[in-house]
């Protein structure tokens, strides 16, 4: 779990943003750890993590989150150019982004500015699809 402070009107707030690699969460109990398992989150064992595995209940995913943690969830972007995760609100395009907050690639505001952005989409999403 990754938190980092969302600034807003001036005020500062902790947003809990979840990556790919996924979240440690505190002891839930039975009937909620049933209701995460509903929504489409697995737990490893091994790392004592939950991670998406399901994205058709992103929504309801996150309404269990902030109701177990208590804060805002944000769910990270991973770049495709440099691999960074980031979450939305970091992004110039937020406002009118059709998948934001849908935990997938996307290009972080460092990389959109590089000359060859095209490019480099081209081949880094080529690596993805194996082509």
């Amino acid at each position: 779990m990754e938190r980092c402070q969302k600034l807003k009107r001036g005020d500062r707030r902790l947003v809990v943003v979840i990556t790919k690699k996924g979240i440690k969460l505190p002891y839930v109990g039975k009937e909620k750890f049933a209701e995460l398992m509903r929504v489409g989150l697995r737990y490893d064992k091994q790392t004592r993590m939950f991670r998406i595995e399901k994205t058709e209940y992103l929504e309801q995913i996150k309404n269990v989150l902030t109701e177990i943690l208590k804060e805002p969830i944000t769910f990270a972007q991973t770049c495709i150019i440099c691999g960074r995760e980031f979450p939305c609100t970091e992004c110039p395009y937020e406002k009118i982004c059709r998948s934001k907050d849908f935990p997938s690639y996307c290009i972080c505001k460092n990389c959109l500015g590089k000359p060859e952005l095209y490019r480099l989409y081209l081949e880094k999403s080529g690596k993805l699809v194996g082509l």
